[in-house]
């Protein structure tokens, strides 16, 4: 299973510009995966123990201009693979 994860998670690498924004983008995901409540940037922050700061880098990380969710999206779902 952590295999499985290590390397679903790994295929976005390329899509983002720095390293630490594909980090926080794991952890967002895995607190998909691991979390009994998701409601919203609080929900993650309780489920890894976050302070203020944790809140606002969150928040950052969603308005930030290093990654794009429409290449997340591309990356998963390829355009070609949909069948419309």
């Amino acid at each position: 299973m952590h295999s499985y994860l290590y390397h679903a998670v790994g295929s976005f690498r390329s899509l983002f510009s720095h390293h630490r924004t594909w980090l926080k983008f794991a952890l967002i995901i895995l607190g998909f995966i691991a979390s009994t409540e998701m409601v919203g940037v609080s929900s993650w922050c309780r489920f890894w123990l976050l302070d203020v700061n944790g809140y606002h880098s969150l928040l950052q990380f969603f308005r930030s201009n290093a990654w794009s969710l429409r290449e997340v999206i591309h990356q998963q779902f390829p355009p070609s693979k949909i069948n419309i």
